[in-house]
């Protein structure tokens, strides 16, 4: 079911150390994954599995295990490192790997199964358009605070206690806002050090 090398090339895709390099591997990744899911021998493979599961259940299991799981463990771990490079914003891997596989799965399915006699393998710049929409969801808000002289940017905002914020703020201001119960407060992280023009 594999093209040739395939998992060497993906045993040799470099770790993400920002959001271009992460959207680059999985649009290689994408690519790979739907010229696989596109093969003549695939969506036969996977009806005759779906139709056999209930009778040889350890066929589900099987091809999950070598089919399916390596990509997901391959996405995730992908994702992994660019969270631990704070890279992207903190969200749920198993909703967004199999969003990437449904959605590049979902083509071939259009296009194979319903495409009727003139049916055409999807073009590989839908999985482009699957990783695109993917890192929307993984980028960080950012947002720009703009002031007489410029503007930051900064990241997305994130809750701190009382105790932590209330030093940062000027000896005159904590009193007041002591008094006034204000317990709820946020930071937000410097996206780079230089003003941005506004």
């Amino acid at each position: 079911m594999e093209q040739p090398g395939f998992s060497e090339k993906l045993a040799a895709l470099p770790m993400p150390h920002d959001l271009p390099q992460l959207g680059q591997a999985l649009t290689h990744l994408s690519r790979g994954i739907l010229s696989m899911m596109s093969q003549p021998g695939y969506l036969p493979l996977v009806r005759m599995i779906i139709a056999e599961a209930p009778r040889f259940p350890r066929l589900g299991t099987l091809f999950f295990s070598t089919v399916t799981k390596p990509g997901l463990a391959i996405i995730t771990a992908l994702l992994q490192e660019a969270r631990e490079q704070q890279i992207i914003a903190d969200l749920d891997f198993d909703a967004v790997t199999h969003t990437l596989l449904g959605g590049l799965l979902t083509y071939v399915l259009t296009s194979l199964v319903l495409g009727g006699e003139e049916a055409q393998p999807p073009a590989l710049d839908r999985a482009d358009a699957v990783v695109e929409v993917i890192m929307r969801a993984l980028t960080p808000l950012q947002l720009t605070l703009v002031f007489v002289q410029g503007g930051y940017a900064v990241g997305k905002p994130e809750p701190i206690d009382a105790k932590t914020a209330l030093p940062a703020f000027p000896a005159a201001f904590r009193p007041i806002f002591r008094r006034a119960g204000m317990q709820d407060f946020v930071w937000m992280r410097s996206s780079g050090s230089e003003p941005v023009r506004a």
